[in-house]
């Protein structure tokens, strides 16, 4: 009896379990959107979530299976999302019908996991009013002032590309993924937070390190990267943060001593750090205030979001430029005259400034180097993927199809980037699909490194002059071809989530006055 009994518990946990993992497998048949049948617990990721394939092949691959379709159904796991094909569909949900989606749906607990509470992942009328706050710290007058700054840093960058050459300016091998990131992290360390991190001329600086630690491309992290994403509540449930603790107070403590370096020295500087505690006096002033609508005006800037934003700067602002400008040099390495057009263009303009260090305007002209870094993000999307959630009830237009509040859309821009029917032999570097003519040939939201509609990247000005300016200042010095370990085409780490060259991006390195001597 006591066997019987056992037997038909283990039934009933097995339905229950089953009836969990397939519960949600409807979604789509209801609604009459395409869809490949899923996998109970897996959905349509199965390979993607067990490492068997990397994470922007498999979307690729499930992209594909609905070619000729502007929409179509996936089940990321248990979670159905509307994966968007087609770019004047996309448009339309990401701006034309944004009020409908509005928020990422990212995990978000400011008092569990305080780094998570981050303009990228914040919600709603709080999202919309930090964004309105912080948009002036990436105006033009605000980048032009950055300028002379981003030159001390190149400065650096070009001393540390050189190390490890002879007096004759003979070749030598560069990793230049880790230089990249050393370089964007001593500019997020001056022109957002006034300090000198020194990671290009510090082997052991803490700052490194910490931004290290952030991207260490691990399984255990990828997953946890894709939980955040598709299942938030879990992170909840299972009490998981999604940034260290031991990273967390590392940011928290920082925050705390420049916040009170500056109140005590009475110091203020143009920068990020000070826009932030100006928006929490404000803040204070307006809780403190009489008025109902100051008080429903008020951000609730308190120091843990605060150091939230500080986080997501430092974090977003290294990663990415980083990430792209390593990938630009290996393309610039693999592909001579590309490298020498951007060469000649750079060289025409500096030779403009006789000896003068490179400004704003001056940056705006090399409009070559900048599609060489436009082709670099359609080839490697700094996001690869974006996701929206359906905020208010939803009907797609010219259908049936109802999305609910809550509901999940995915684009995959990795994808839609590397689509031949978008861009002809997209394998191919060639800056002149944004050529003027170039760019009439593709639908504007075809092309997504940094999203689109209102809640496009925020610091995407920022990046662009900070990448243009350090890549201008390498060419102008160096001349690059590919090392011997460098692999053609590239291999990407199947353990990190955002696309990192395994194996780092090894190029050679030659002085150009050597080059033109042998």
């Amino acid at each position: 009896m006591a066997v019987l009994e056992l037997l038909l518990g283990l039934a009933a946990v097995a339905v229950l379990l089953y009836y969990y993992a397939t519960a949600t497998f409807s979604h789509w048949s209801r609604r009459g959107v395409p869809h490949l049948r899923p996998d109970p617990l897996f959905g349509n990721i199965k390979d993607i979530v067990t490492f068997r394939v990397l994470h922007v092949y498999g979307y690729q691959k499930l992209y594909h299976h609905f070619d000729g379709l502007p929409y179509a159904g996936l089940y990321q796991m248990r979670t159905p999302s509307l994966m968007l094909r087609d770019p004047e569909t996309i448009k339309q949900f990401l701006v034309k019908d944004f009020a409908h989606f509005h928020d990422r749906g990212i995990f978000c607990d400011v008092e569990r996991d305080p780094m998570s509470a981050t303009l990228v992942n914040l919600s709603g009328r709080k999202w919309r009013a930090l964004r309105a706050k912080l948009t002036p710290s990436f105006s033009a007058v605000k980048l032009k002032g950055m300028v002379p700054l981003l030159n001390e840093c190149a400065d650096a960058l070009v001393a540390l590309v050189g190390d490890g050459q002879d007096a004759g300016g003979g070749r030598h091998d560069v990793e230049m993924r880790e230089i990249m990131a050393k370089f964007t992290t001593d500019v997020i360390g001056t022109c957002a937070f006034g300090l000198h991190f020194n990671t290009l001329t510090e082997p052991d600086s803490q700052f490194r390190e910490m931004g290290r630690r952030v991207f260490l491309p691990t399984y255990s992290r990828t997953a946890t990267h894709l939980t955040r994403v598709f299942f938030p509540r879990l992170l909840s449930v299972l009490r998981l943060r999604t940034v260290s603790k031991e990273i967390t107070d590392f940011f928290i403590s920082l925050v705390r001593d420049v916040i009170r370096f500056r109140e005590q020295s009475g110091e203020t500087r143009n920068d990020f750090m000070q826009l932030l505690m100006q928006l929490q006096q404000q803040d204070r002033e307006r809780q403190a205030a009489g008025d109902a609508q100051a008080k429903e005006d008020a951000l609730d800037l308190d120091d843990r979001l605060l150091t939230a934003q500080v986080f997501i700067f430092f974090v977003a602002g290294f990663e990415t430029s980083s990430s792209t400008m390593s990938f630009c040099v290996y393309e610039l390495a693999i592909n001579e005259d590309v490298q020498e057009a951007a060469r000649q263009e750079v060289d025409a303009i500096l030779a403009e400034l006789d000896g003068q260090p490179i400004t704003y305007e001056h940056v705006a002209k090399m409009t070559y180097l900048e599609k060489v870094l436009l082709e670099t993000m359609r080839k490697y999307p700094p996001v690869p993927g974006l996701v929206r959630v359906c905020t208010k009830p939803y009907t797609i237009p010219g259908t049936k199809v109802h999305m609910a509040v809550g509901d999940q859309v995915f684009i995959p821009t990795f994808a839609i980037q590397r689509d031949p029917s978008i861009f002809p032999d997209p394998d191919r570097f060639d800056p002149e699909r944004f050529s003027e003519d170039g760019k009439k040939t593709w639908h504007p939201f075809a092309y997504l490194p940094f999203g689109e509609g209102p809640r496009i990247c925020i610091g995407l000005r920022f990046a662009m002059v900070e990448m243009k300016l350090g890549l201008a200042r390498l060419l102008q010095h160096y001349k690059f071809t590919p090392a011997p370990s460098l692999p053609v085409p590239m291999r990407f780490d199947p353990k990190a989530f955002v696309l990192t060259a395994e194996g780092g991006i090894n190029v050679r390195v030659q002085r150009r006055h050597a080059a033109a001597a042998t």
